[in-house]
């Protein structure tokens, strides 16, 4: 008589359900994982929003706090004692047109009127101004923008006569270079000016010096160079825009800006 050995494993049909339970159970922790996964990157996002608004409103703080620094509220160019002599100062660029939010802005690039040329005011401010429909903010202060000239300023005083050096500017240290472009105000906050040049340069300072040792001591400013390398304005400015673009993510609040 012979034995038989009996043989055992699992049915097709047995094979097909647990393939069709695994495969399940796969997707439903793919879900799970791309949920979590999306999930953390939003919450990163948020995290880096949160983390670079505090440092742009902290920015914009030491700004606000800084507005209208150092601006000049005169100017004489012709020496006849009267310091009203804005239209005079050719070089000064900046559009500031009269009644209008007209300030030079890259939203409101007009050229200057003629005679519409005046101090400098510290703030503009402008809801709607072009675009996409963007808010706009400008803050003139001579330490409104962060580079190594708009961070220094210096003293220039007249030494006595017969010293090596007709004049010296401290504190020591300041570290102004020989090619920054500065601005020379006197301590009743009036521009210095070399003919119509409201701006010299740290080691071109002869002009702008004062006179004789009686003269009271003057203020150098560093100034921010535009494209072409040259100042065009006697302060330095900060433009912050809230624009609210077409493509802002629907998750955003409305009237969210960027």
């Amino acid at each position: 008589m012979m034995n038989k050995r009996e043989e055992t494993g699992f049915t097709l049909i047995e094979l097909i359900v647990t393939m069709a339970v695994f495969v399940l159970v796969m997707v439903a922790a793919a879900n799970i994982l791309t949920g979590m996964i999306t999930q953390f990157k939003q919450q990163s996002k948020i995290a880096e929003s949160n983390i670079e608004g505090i440092v742009g409103l902290e920015i914009l703080r030491q700004d606000l706090a800084h507005t209208g620094y150092g601006l000049p509220w005169s100017v004489d160019v012709d020496g006849d004692g009267v310091a009203t002599d804005w239209p005079q100062l050719t070089t000064y660029n900046e559009a500031n047109g009269a009644g209008s939010f007209n300030d030079g802005s890259p939203a409101s690039a007009q050229p200057l009127p003629a005679g519409v040329r005046r101090a400098p005011r510290a703030i503009l401010n402008g809801d709607n101004i072009g675009m996409n429909g963007a808010d706009y903010l400008v803050i003139k202060s001579v330490s409104a923008q962060r580079t190594n000239a708009t961070e220094r300023w210096a003293i220039l005083k007249r030494e006595p006569i017969g010293a090596d050096n007709p004049w010296t500017w401290t504190p020591a240290g300041e570290n102004l270079q020989n090619s920054d472009g500065v601005m020379v105000l006197d301590v009743t906050r009036k521009l210095t000016v070399n003919g119509t040049a409201f701006y010299t340069t740290y080691n071109n300072l002869a002009l702008f010096a004062p006179t004789d040792i009686s003269e009271q001591s003057r203020i150098v400013y560093g100034l921010a160079p535009a494209a072409a390398g040259t100042p065009r304005m006697p302060f330095n400015r900060a433009d912050y825009y809230i624009s609210r673009p077409a493509d802002i993510s629907p998750r955003c609040a409305p009237s969210t800006g960027r």
